[in-house]
Order: structure tokens, then C-alpha cells, then sequence
């Protein structure tokens, strides 16, 4: 990734929203999710050429730092980051694909 200098944008400026943010506590938060979600998309640019998704690229991390032992489903699944993604049919994926 490059080094760009930060944007001097505000949160409120950055979403397009008119009124104020009810508090700083929130302003925070919707500044946070929105860094998380401009990162997940720069990753996912970033796995992609290579036939894996974000979330398949999760689970292969995952397995990696497990060794050769591997892991339970269920273990992967506690160590997501994105809690959307469903461990098994990603399992599936990667091993039809012979990730």
C-alpha cells in the first residue's frame, strides 16, 4: 500500500452527512467502521488476483498459524475477523479450488 498523506476530510464531511454527530463516542465509531471498511477493500483487491476472497484468505491465515496439526471448524470460526462469513461453505471453496 502507499503512503498517502491522511485525508483532512472529517467524518461527517467523509459520509456526506448534513446534521452533527450526536456525540464524539459516535463520530468515533462511524469513522472506525469506515477505516475497516476502505482497508477490507484495499486487502480484497489485494487477494483477489490470486483466486481467494477476503474471507478465504482469512481462513488460509488462520490454518497457517495453526501448523500442521490444522484446526476444527469451529476454531476458525472463533478466530474470523468478519463473523459474517460461513466457515464451512469457505472450507468448501478452498478445498474444490486445492488451496
Amino acid at each position: 500500500m502507499s503512503s498517502q498523506r491522511p485525508s483532512t476530510r472529517s467524518s461527517q464531511q467523509e459520509i456526506q452527512q448534513v446534521r452533527p454527530f450526536r456525540s464524539r463516542a459516535q463520530e468515533a465509531t462511524i469513522a472506525l467502521m469506515r477505516t475497516a471498511s476502505v482497508l477490507s477493500r484495499r486487502y480484497a483487491r489485494l487477494v483477489e488476483p490470486h483466486g481467494v476472497s477476503l474471507a478465504q484468505y482469512t481462513v488460509l491465515r488462520i490454518l497457517r498459524g495453526a501448523g500442521p496439526e490444522g484446526l476444527p471448524t469451529l476454531a476458525i470460526r472463533d478466530r474470523m475477523i468478519d463473523e459474517g462469513s460461513t466457515v464451512t461453505r469457505l472450507l468448501d471453496k478452498l478445498e474444490r479450488a486445492g488451496s
